[in-house]
């Protein structure tokens, strides 16, 4: 089974090989891709995922306590404004709530066509209720109930709020439930992207080891991910 398993394994490797081969002599600048950034890469990306990323110990419990922290206040702000104890991590109870409570424009998957309250349709319906949020530095900086992350020079409102806090958003005219499931959403991606891998059978690690995988895109642009490395929030990078 073992000269079974590693011929397959052989023949499969030539396989792709005899493809990208006829591939890269189709087109010179892919060539130089593959032959110039790709395959010199590949020794530092090996040292670099081998000697890891040190974890900030210190840091790992005080963030799962803000972030455990966040999903419970999107839960209150849900509940505040629907009145009854509504999940705002449930995808049909969300749905439920906005098309047939509140009769926002239903939005459906690209593909399946079918209804859905994916980050792309949150982001559409709030769009589409105003004010118009800022996506890249929710995404970049965090967003909460009450405050934002600090920016540097950013000042606060009247009410001493961030201008991108929840509670300011609403106070312009957004739904409630809307910011609720954003503030639910990026904070459950935190504790499973980030602070999840920080644990192995329930003890604190000291490094993590990202996969850096070059080939994901056609144009040679490489991505970094367990944990999304590129993706890590500000409030975490400590």
């Amino acid at each position: 089974h073992t000269l079974l398993y590693n011929w397959g394994d052989v023949i499969e490797t030539v396989s792709v090989w005899l493809a990208l081969k006829k591939e890269l002599a189709l087109d010179g600048r892919v060539r130089r891709v593959y032959e110039e950034q790709s395959l010199p890469l590949i020794p530092w990306l090996i040292a670099a995922h081998a000697r890891g990323i040190r974890v900030n110990r210190a840091r790992v419990i005080p963030a799962q306590t803000q972030l455990a922290g966040r999903l419970a206040d999107s839960g209150l702000l849900a509940v505040a404004h629907c009145g009854f104890p509504i999940n705002v991590g449930s995808d049909d109870q969300i749905a439920h709530w906005l098309y047939t409570v509140e009769g926002l424009p239903t939005q459906t998957h690209k593909k399946t066509r079918r209804p859905t309250i994916d980050a792309d349709a949150i982001a559409a319906l709030r769009q589409h209720v105003g004010p118009a949020p800022d996506l890249e530095g929710e995404e970049r900086d965090g967003f909460t109930v009450e405050q934002a992350v600090a920016r540097v020079g950013e000042e606060e409102d009247r009410e001493g709020l961030s201008p991108d806090a929840a509670l300011s958003h609403i106070a312009q005219g957004a739904n409630p439930v809307l910011e609720a499931r954003v503030i639910y959403a990026a904070a459950q991606q935190s504790l499973s992207h980030y602070i999840k891998p920080c644990y192995k059978d329930g003890e604190l690690v000291d490094r993590l080891y990202p996969q850096f995988k070059i080939h994901a895109q056609a144009s040679g642009r490489w991505s970094t991910t367990d944990p999304p490395m590129a993706q890590l929030p500000s409030d975490l990078r400590d």
